[in-house]
């Protein structure tokens, strides 16, 4: 047995985006007996410190108390708080010092260092037991659990996790971990450290009984709900817990799944026998294939009903809970939909609910927004079983709430019915895609279930009604919001979830007309608004509300349609949110594509396009409007000539953006509404197209709408792929896995390649990169390696530097004017001049000549037809001025393409870098990290890295109006976040550095 057995213990640290978290669990034992279940591992050094023990039980106080110790003399000796990477090396000196009779210890320490800025970084580190330092970037384990500990976090952890996603990711990976682990476990703590703050929590393990003796009042009596027959099918809640939402199962991580079994028991029940062949177990679920600790069953001694939802939610270890009915399916696209938007939103009132469109009517008729007496009341009504997402944190909330207001084990059961409207908050409802799988009817439904609804509603209503008079005497209770709400939204906007990738529709297109009244003077009107504002309604527009949802315009499907109830009226938007930058998906180039017919085509040619990178703040986008013919109709519509298909396409500068819309200028014509059958965004992508076209419709034979398939080649950005979105999801699924895959395992630098099939290089192009189409195809096949993963790969750039002699300058200028200004004019020779310079600040008398050509078989080409042309003699006429002479084939990188020729003036200012042997992917990668700090204030003119000659070079050039301008715009870019830390990076892979200030020649095409 190791000594490290003995008492065991683990502990795990992971980085995430400006913050770091530790954990560990909480168990002490003597070998397999269990001794303590609140022994703590972990321990603060400083503010920003946190250093983890796991080992024997003794030398974790002895290291605790002489660490302490140390710390406070390094603090009183250097009068300055230890650093991270200092306090590492501080332990590992410190257990060096016992390698003849180590101490049984495996140190992790995590905090945050601060940068040469002053801004702070995530920073982990490890030891063994004799000091032997382990730094990592990812994340460091150790103790008893370290093997279970190294394959979970594989699987879960993700570059830059927010602190919230961080916890869920360090928790689930040292839960998972522990349950395999005979030495470990008995809960956990998790300490997250931001910039700001430190978040503690601790995860303690609660079985159901647990639960139900921590919360009393939640051990009800037998049901007084109806019982059921043996045999009959029930509608079963069920409880799906998830955190960060990503690619790794199904489009959506399911962190943990609670499966309640509610059943009842049959009445005439003669044993207890009977009760156990209901219940749940994982052979039940065996052909889900979930993974072993995500899945986990609690059998009811009793049926809770809707209740046991909110149990399972306040006893788990994530940040949000999934919830949805049996008789639903959502697809994964959806849920993390959901997962990404929920963040954005207040936690105190946090939640968002699917519905379809003939409930989502009802909850918007039964909203009230203010009160006349008291503008405290502004609450609504929504179901759950459709798909919810809610925070963890409101679950036990709720339940307390319930308790303290003495509610009946039959109003605790029906807990549904209570959920949003004690909330006194408006959720945030969308459209839903659900699928209803059927298979029976719910209890709920029906005469006697509809009145027993209406009833425990009416319940909900006067204990808000009850709560909100006691916040007027100052008792605030949990869960429920009772500040006021000062000015109701005007214009409420309406949301649905897109179907096939995550992403939301959102418009502020009313749906209801305005004589809708939201006003009620007590909560229990909340049924008597719906039966007012319905009559006020009319079946008319009640069932167009019902035919022609947003939801209609993101499914997929030409056959429906979005339509408004009235005229299009100026200032109606219509937004498609993809939740992430489009740069983050490897996008490009995108468009904004509508069917519409062709009234709303005509609203379309009067609305301004824009993009936001948040959703709140918008920038115009200066494209128009191009749409051409399909031969798409839609049954019972009045179409005239078909649909049309019309997009938009955006420029470079919203690469970066997330979200895209139309707003209207002004009325439509002729009280003309909007009509858009369907809505998605295209874009240069390399596997799959957004929304997938249906199957039962043929797209037009026209030259953007080429029918591909997924195993034909790679399809371009206009291609629809006839298939269902289940294939989609496995191409989306395997895809991401790929690309995961790579990043971590390969370069992180990686990046897919980006398709654009309409980029047509020629001499007209206003870019001085040009090249033919042969080229480009042979640029493609180039296979050296750092061409394929930091370069741009289709262009070789050729560096000529001549040294001249001092009294010869300026006959030296003439000469060279003769040679390179006649192969730039010469069009036989396909090479490009892309500038010449003078150094004026550096090595003095020293001129640079940059030419592109087109890869390595055009510089061959080039190069020999110049031996053979009267350009020779040029060129020989230059060299009695030359001292020296030196070449250079560089290309550039990826990131970072050479501009086009301009003259604006001012100088040039060249850097070249000798790297270290072996460092230029590393490099590449922390200063595709950092630059955009640079082109906040200034746009580089270009960056090479050398393949032949002086290899391990890498040159950037940058154009400043004069030396004190530069002075500026390097001063501003030390104080952005990422410089100073990509500098700091950077100048430790370099050998040296040298800086030239250069004025470009006349004949320069940069100027």
């Amino acid at each position: 047995m190791s000594i490290m057995e003995l008492n065991g213990g683990s502990v795990i640290a992971m980085v995430g985006k400006d913050c770091v978290a530790i954990a560990s669990d909480l168990r002490l034992g003597n070998q397999a007996l269990g001794i303590s279940s609140n022994f703590q591992k972990i321990f603060p050094i400083t503010d920003r410190i946190y250093l983890g023990l796991p080992g024997l039980a003794t030398d974790v106080t002895t290291l605790r108390e002489r660490f302490r110790f140390r710390v406070n003399m390094y603090t009183i000796k250097e009068e300055r708080e230890i650093e991270p990477e200092t306090f590492a090396h501080l332990v590992s000196s410190t257990l060096y010092e016992h390698r003849f009779g180590p101490y049984f210890i495996e140190p992790v320490i995590a905090g945050l260092s601060k940068t040469p800025a002053g801004g702070l970084k995530p920073f982990i580190a490890a030891t063994d037991l004799i000091g032997c330092l382990n730094f990592a970037k990812d994340f460091v384990v150790a103790g008893t659990a370290s093997s279970k500990l190294f394959g979970v976090a594989e699987g879960l952890w993700e570059p830059d996790l927010e602190p919230e996603d961080l916890f869920e990711t360090i928790s689930q990976t040292l839960l998972n971990a522990v349950d395999r682990d005979a030495y470990s476990g008995w809960g956990a703590v998790v300490h997250v450290i931001t910039k700001d703050k430190v978040i503690t929590r601790t995860l303690k393990v609660l079985r159901y009984h647990d639960a139900r003796a921590r919360n009393g009042s939640l051990s009800l009596p037998p049901s007084p709900m109806p019982e059921r027959k043996v045999g009959r099918r029930f509608w079963v809640p069920l409880v799906l817990v998830i955190g960060t939402v990503t690619s790794l199962l199904f489009v959506a991580r399911i962190k943990q799944r609670n499966h309640f079994d509610l059943r009842p028991t049959p009445a005439l029940a003669p044993t207890v026998n009977v009760r156990r062949s209901s219940h749940s177990s994982f052979q039940d679920f065996a052909s889900a294939a979930c993974p072993p600790g995500k899945l986990k069953i609690h059998n009811s001694p009793e049926n809770l009903y809707f209740q046991a939802r909110f149990i399972a939610c306040a006893n788990v270890s994530t940040a949000y809970c999934f919830i949805q009915d049996d008789d639903y399916f959502i697809y994964p696209e959806i849920i993390h939909a959901m997962r990404a938007r929920i963040s954005a939103l207040p936690e105190a009132t946090a939640a968002i609910h699917l519905l379809p469109p003939h409930e989502h009517l009802s909850s918007s008729l039964r909203t009230i927004l203010t009160s006349p007496s008291s503008s405290r009341l502004h609450t609504s009504f929504a179901w759950l079983g459709h798909g919810a997402l809610i925070p963890r944190s409101r679950a036990p909330a709720f339940l307390e709430l319930m308790a303290q207001l003495g509610m009946s084990d039959a109003e605790m059961k029906m807990a549904d019915n209570f959920w949003s409207v004690l909330a006194n908050s408006v959720p945030e409802v969308w459209f839903d895609q659900g699928v209803e799988l059927g298979g029976g009817t719910a209890f709920t439904v029906g005469t006697e279930g509809e009145e027993r609804n209406r009833r425990f509603i009416t319940r909900a209503g006067e204990y808000l009604d009850a709560i909100l008079r006691d916040s007027l005497k100052g008792i605030e209770r949990l869960y429920t919001h009772t500040a006021p709400v000062l000015q109701p939204p005007k214009n409420p906007i309406a949301h649905a979830a897109c179907l096939g990738v995550p992403c939301v529709l959102s418009t502020n297109i009313a749906l209801l007309p305005g004589n809708i009244t939201r006003a009620a003077q007590s909560a229990t009107e909340m049924l008597a608004l719906e039966t007012s504002n319905l009559a006020l309604l009319g079946p008319a527009l009640q069932a167009h509300y019902v035919a022609h949802p947003p939801s209609a315009a993101v499914d997929g499907q030409a056959g429906t349609a979005f339509c408004s109830p009235g005229g299009a009226r100026a200032g109606d938007t219509i937004a498609l949110d993809l939740l992430v930058p489009i740069t983050q998906g490897g996008w490009r180039n995108v468009e904004m594509v509508w069917l519409v017919d062709r009234r709303t085509e005509a609203l379309l040619r009067g609305s301004a396009w824009e993009s936001s990178v948040d959703g709140i703040q918008w920038i115009y986008n200066d494209e128009g409007v191009r749409c051409i013919d399909t031969d798409l109709s839609a049954a019972g519509a009045e179409v005239e000539g078909g649909l049309r298909e019309c997009s938009v396409p955006f420029s470079p500068d919203a690469n970066s953006a997330r979200a895209f819309r139309a707003r209207l200028r002004g009325d439509g014509e002729g009280g003309r509404g909007w009509c858009v059958y369907e809505l998605w965004m295209r874009g240069a992508y390399p596997a799959y197209v957004v929304v997938p076209w249906p199957p039962a419709i043929t797209p037009p034979p026209s030259p953007s709408h080429r029918p591909s398939s997924p195993y034909h080649g790679r399809p371009d950005c206009s291609s629809y792929i006839p298939t269902d979105p289940l294939l989609l999801f496995h191409i989306r699924f395997l895809h991401t896995m790929i690309l995961n895959v790579a990043k971590r395992a390969a370069v992180p630098a990686l990046r897919a390649a980006n398709i654009n099939a309409q980029v047509v290089r020629n001499i007209s192009v206003q870019n001085i990169l040009h090249g033919s189409p042969e080229a480009r195809e042979a640029g493609d096949l180039e296979s050296q390696q750092h061409s394929k993963l930091v370069a741009r790969g289709k262009y070789l750039h050729g560096f000529e530097i001549h040294k001249v002699k001092p009294d010869q300058s300026e006959a030296y200028k003439k000469a060279a004017e003769g040679y390179y200004a006649a192969i730039k004019d010469d069009p036989a020779l396909h090479v490009k001049l892309s500038g010449s310079w003078e150094t004026i600040v550096g090595e003095q008398d020293t001129f640079l000549h940059i030419l592109e050509y087109e890869n390595y078989k055009g510089y061959d080409k080039t190069t020999q037809m110049i031996r053979d042309s009267p350009h020779a003699a040029a060129y020989k006429a230059m060299l009695p001025f030359l001292n020296a002479r030196s070449s250079q084939l560089t290309q550039e990188f990826a990131f970072f393409p050479t501009a086009p020729p301009h003259e604006e003036g001012g100088i040039f200012e060249l850097r070249s870098y000798q790297l270290k042997a072996g460092a230029l992917l590393e490099w590449e990668h922390a200063w595709r990290s950092g630059i955009e700090a640079r082109r906040k204030f200034v746009e580089p003119v270009g960056a090479w890295f050398s393949q032949v000659g002086r290899l391990h070079q890498v040159h950037h050039l940058w154009q400043y109006p004069d030396l004190a301008t530069r002075k500026e715009t390097r001063e501003k870019a030390w104080q952005v976040d990422g410089w100073a830390e990509t500098v700091s990076k950077t100048s430790q892979m370099a050998k040296f550095m040298d800086s030239f200030i250069m004025s470009p020649l006349p004949f320069s095409p940069l100027k």
